[in-house]
């Protein structure tokens, strides 16, 4: 009797000593980037960028949408002063603000995974940059890509597509042409440095078909130490690269008084664009 009353003990027993069942894996994934910076007084500026990766797998599918925005604007104040006698003054400020940088991207796609390491993908995306001439830039791509190395430190894998893109400029010259079949490169690595340092690098390259000098790439690396399992430091570095630059007007203007505008003055944008960014890392 003795012995079959302490079997309930002895089953609670060793439950208790049992490990707890681990939880389901989190099918999704969402990581912010936020960084400012900012000064006031005598001069005014402020930076702002933002990013977001968000990711959802399924068995075989995984959706990975990017955002991200950046813009940095100066604000000086321009004084006057003016007298016919002193000490008689007519005193005059005027803020004057100057953006000099804009840019805002977005794209999504949706990889199919159909072999070992291989998958399908379809996407598209959209940008920005007025700054560089670019009104709006609309592309969309399918393709085909490997995955070649997916472990807990490292994670590389690469894709070849086709697609278009679509232009509108903020100048748009005679001969624009504002949508043309484009061959669409991608590559993508993690690796992880250590227990709390992750190496990120993201690299993408479009070329038009019909006109091989018209191409451009873009590449994003950061690296970011976990400060908690939440929050981490991340600097990075993205590079943009335009083979065929977009034109940019620059208003001529006469060199004596009266001053007045006598028309416009046709420049290319610079070939390449560097943003550095320093800021914090929410993951949820």
């Amino acid at each position: 009797m003795l012995r079959h009353a302490l079997l309930p003990f002895a089953a609670t027993a060793l439950l208790a000593q049992a490990p707890a069942p681990e939880a389901p894996k989190r099918p999704w994934s969402d990581v912010a980037t936020l960084s400012f910076v900012g000064s006031s007084g005598n001069s005014e500026g402020e930076a702002l960028g933002f990013s977001n990766v968000f990711t959802y797998a399924w068995d075989r599918l995984l959706f990975t949408s990017n955002l991200g925005a950046i813009r940095a604007s100066n604000t000086v104040t321009e004084r006057k002063a003016s007298s016919n006698q002193l000490p008689y003054v007519a005193y005059t400020e005027r803020e004057i603000t100057t953006v000099t940088a804009e840019q805002y991207y977005g794209n999504g796609r949706l990889d199919w995974k159909f072999a070992d390491g291989w998958y399908w993908y379809g996407g598209g995306g959209w940008e920005r940059n007025k700054p560089a001439g670019i009104q709006d830039r609309s592309s969309v791509a399918t393709g085909l890509g490997r995955i070649w190395v997916d472990t807990d430190a490292t994670k590389f894998k690469t894709d070849l597509g086709v697609g278009n893109t679509w232009d509108k400029l903020v100048y748009e010259p005679a001969d624009f042409k504002d949508s043309y079949t484009t061959a669409v490169v991608t590559a993508a690595f993690r690796q992880k440095l250590g227990a709390a340092t992750l190496f990120s690098a993201d690299l993408n390259a479009s070329s038009e078909l019909s006109n091989s000098e018209n191409w451009y790439g873009v590449g994003r690396f950061g690296l970011a130490v976990n400060m908690s399992k939440r929050l981490a430091l991340k600097v990075g570095v993205d590079v943009t690269y335009r083979n065929v630059p977009s034109k940019i007007q620059v208003p001529v203007y006469t060199f004596n008084p009266p001053i007045v505008e006598l028309g416009k003055y046709t420049v290319d944008a610079k070939k390449t664009d560097v943003v550095y960014t320093i800021g914090l890392v929410l993951s949820f």
